[in-house]
């Protein structure tokens, strides 16, 4: 504190002598004090710089994280919107793929192609579908994020994606179907 201080003090003494002197007297003082730090060893000069920039270190503190909060949801919607895009171009791929498959599958029956052909159409197509669903799952990734930056995450979201990425049980109307053998049995994938 640089800033002098007021305050008022009183005080009564009591003074008696034997009364052989006859002395007795009583003393009453009211006073105002004033009290103002000149000098202390540079301390309070030390101590008002610290908290001053301590104060310019929280605001830009506060600064920093608004800048990553915001780029930060930024990024998440640019996610999202390009996720949708990337999600519909890995369905096609994935439609392609599945239609080299087929037409590997036909050259086969009609003494046309190899087998060799139909294992690298079906290598691709799996590489597709792998990317397809990495697609997917960056997406939903995006989604939670901008839903966290906003403050608006909660457990139904969380069940909801996870019943999306979760795989075995059935498959969502966005996935598409594994090639299958003439037979309708689905190939074994190692």
């Amino acid at each position: 504190r640089r800033l002098p201080t007021l305050s008022l003090s009183g005080a009564a003494t009591v003074q008696q002598q034997s009364r052989a002197l006859g002395i007795d007297e009583n003393v009453d003082s009211v006073g105002v004090v004033l009290n103002w730090p000149l000098f202390q060893g540079g301390t309070v000069a030390s101590q008002v710089r610290q908290a001053q920039a301590q104060y310019l270190q929280a605001e830009a503190d506060l600064e920093t994280r608004q800048r990553a909060a915001e780029r930060g949801t930024r990024a998440a919607f640019r996610g999202i919107t390009s996720g949708i895009q990337r999600i519909e171009a890995s369905r096609r791929a994935v439609d392609s793929s599945q239609a080299a498959v087929d037409a590997s599958r036909r050259n086969i029956e009609f003494g046309t192609g190899s087998e060799f052909d139909l294992l690298n159409a079906q290598n691709n197509y799996y590489s597709a579908l792998r990317a397809y669903r990495q697609t997917r799952y960056d997406y939903l990734t995006e989604v939670l994020t901008l839903k966290q930056q906003a403050g608006r995450l909660e457990e139904p979201d969380l069940a909801a994606i996870d019943a999306l990425l979760v795989t075995g049980t059935t498959q969502t109307a966005a996935e598409p179907a594994s090639p299958t053998h003439s037979s309708g049995v689905s190939p074994n994938v190692p």
